[in-house]
């Protein structure tokens, strides 16, 4: 007799960290977030459990091998529930991803997806045109690093930890200098780009995503929603849709 799956696990492979979730698909609810991929153990899944996936890592091929069912990659040749004006080859399973989230929570809104991870990667998805394409730009630990790396002098901050006062007096060293510059910049332009999407959707909403999105403060929370499963999200929606 044919089983049902009752488990699906979710992976989400970034350049910094690679994690995973459970979704209960019978229940419709997440039965584990946010665990590292090294804390997965393919002894204990499910015959049935099935998997799907972005990205790429050291760990994934031995996972994807072991795997008791077929795992579905999100790749240029899936099929996605929304139209898209981005080359599907060069656009990011992630990016792929976290747009079928928002498209799965509310897809006759306009809606800009920012996720603020090792790159920031802004996505506008349009009611009626789709996806519109993107942009990407460094990251915080990006820009504290190539200040670090292509300079001889200037010392690695340490971007996480630091949360300079971004108004006011100038710094007068060269650690919250650098802390200053790194984090002005990176919110500068995610505000900027917040503030040109609501110029072209007034009623457009923002949501956001990875793992630095809860160092952004927004001038407006009003429509910008924090989305930490986004990606997630997205993963699960893609499996339904490719079923």
């Amino acid at each position: 007799m044919h089983t049902s799956p009752s488990f699906l696990y979710a992976i989400d492979s970034g350049n910094s960290s690679a994690k995973y979730s459970i979704w209960d698909i019978e229940n419709q609810t997440w039965i584990t977030t946010y665990k590292g991929l090294e804390e997965l153990n393919i002894n204990s899944v499910p015959p049935s459990a099935q998997l799907v996936y972005s990205g790429v890592g050291a760990a994934l091929p031995v996972i994807l091998s072991q795997w008791p069912t077929e795992p579905l990659e999100i790749n240029a040749d899936i099929h996605i529930p929304f139209q898209t004006r981005y080359d599907r080859a060069q656009i990011g399973s992630d990016r792929i991803a976290a747009i079928a989230g928002v498209f799965a929570k509310n897809p006759s809104c306009d809606a800009l997806i920012i996720d603020a991870g090792t790159c920031i990667t802004f996505d506008v998805l349009s009611q009626k045109q789709g996806h519109l394409g993107g942009v990407i730009s460094p990251g915080l630990r990006m820009r504290s690093q190539a200040m670090h790396e292509f300079t001889g002098k200037l010392p690695l901050i340490q971007h996480t930890t630091i949360k300079p006062k971004t108004e006011g007096s100038y710094p007068t060293n060269t650690k919250d200098a650098l802390a200053r510059g790194a984090f002005q910049g990176w919110t500068d332009e995610i505000q900027a780009e917040i503030d040109r999407f609501l110029q072209q959707f007034p009623k457009g909403l923002v949501y956001m995503c990875g793992g630095d999105a809860s160092h952004f403060e927004a001038k407006s929370k009003n429509r910008i929603f924090a989305a930490p499963l986004l990606v997630f999200e997205g993963l699960v929606h893609l499996w339904t849709w490719n079923r």
